[in-house]
């Protein structure tokens, strides 16, 4: 992933204050989501422009499914994790369940609030509780902050991982089915063959860490090519209609991770796991909500509405947060 900083540095640190870049996180974070967001663009309308395929949504989706976001994962894990992380990060993945838990519970009842018919409530359940941390997520935080803290943010976000694989699936399921295989997926398959190299301190031949980072670096653009040509399904005018799609927008991107920042603080907790937490819950909703009622033969229009129309504010939302949350925790100093 490029860098935004000179020297090849991210363009903000958590570590090494001294030796972050200077550059305004408000600008920072709103040049590379303009960098993702047309890839977005071009695979919207590549799909409203019929050039491609209706098919090539599943081809991209299965090439990160099986290979970019597993590269990804793996990469990170196997680099970064050593024993003490399960010391010092073991606080933070309790604090993922503990969020993932509550924000489950108040999905329930946000969810009942916006529509009455079971299969679309499942959707706005999901959606509320899994934002796209990993489509967008990672390569978002990659981008900004660096692989340390990308790390530490995958770290985070395991509960939600085992959350999407578990309850998601069943809840996205209208016939509420579902198997352990769902679990032994590729990413939490790489994810923790990657943890198991890092602790072992396993050495890998140049070729293959060569291919896993080429892998990986496709992750994001693939992602977003992925996402826009999903919603170019449908058309502009059915994708911004509709108050309720732009209500549940603002409560994802703002109402939820406002929430928790006050309650983070109020709790002393400490400025890593506030950033990291905060962040994750600002992002849009993802694509699950659309993909999923698809599949299954369902109707997936509320679930692509407000796919799309978070996403368009996220690109004013999301630097506005960041640069809430850098102020709010002084960092860097």
């Amino acid at each position: 992933m490029p860098s935004l900083c000179p020297a090849g540095r991210p363009a903000v640190q958590l570590t090494a204050r001294g030796e972050a870049c200077r550059i305004e996180p408000l600008s920072v974070t709103a040049l590379q989501l303009v960098t993702f967001f047309s890839l977005f663009a071009a695979g919207y309308l590549l799909r409203r422009s019929a050039r491609l395929p209706d098919q090539t949504g599943l081809v991209l989706s299965r090439l990160e499914v099986l290979l970019f976001l597993p590269a990804l994962c793996f990469n990170t894990m196997a680099k970064n994790f050593q024993a003490q992380v399960f010391r010092d990060q073991g606080p933070m993945i309790l604090t993922g369940f503990l969020v993932v838990a509550v924000t489950y519970g108040a999905a329930r009842l946000l969810a009942g609030r916006f529509t009455r018919d079971p299969i679309t409530r499942d959707v706005y359940v999901y959606s509320f509780t899994v934002p796209n941390l990993g489509y967008l997520g990672y390569p978002l935080v990659l981008a900004l902050f660096g692989e340390t803290t990308l790390f530490r943010y995958m770290v985070y976000a395991i509960p939600y991982q085992l959350f999407i694989y578990t309850v998601g699936i069943y809840i996205l399921n209208p016939a509420r089915t579902f198997t352990f295989k769902s679990i032994l997926n590729p990413s939490m398959a790489a994810l923790f063959a990657g943890i198991v190299v890092g602790l072992l301190r396993i050495p890998l031949p140049e070729v293959v860490t060569d291919t896993l980072n080429l892998a990986a670096q496709c992750m994001a653009p693939v992602a977003m090519l992925l996402t826009g040509f999903v919603l170019g399904a449908f058309t502009p005018g059915k994708l911004l209609s509709g108050l309720k799609s732009h209500i549940a927008a603002w409560i994802r991107l703002a109402v939820i991770p406002l929430a928790a920042l006050a309650v983070f603080r109020l709790a002393g907790a400490d400025p890593e796991t506030t950033l990291l937490a905060v962040l994750l819950l600002a992002m849009p909703f993802g694509l699950n909500g659309v993909i999923f009622p698809q599949a299954h033969g369902k109707d997936s229009t509320e679930g692509a509405q407000i796919c799309f129309v978070s996403h368009l504010y996220s690109l004013i939302s999301l630097p506005l947060m960041i640069a809430l949350l850098l102020a709010v925790l002084d960092w860097p100093g």
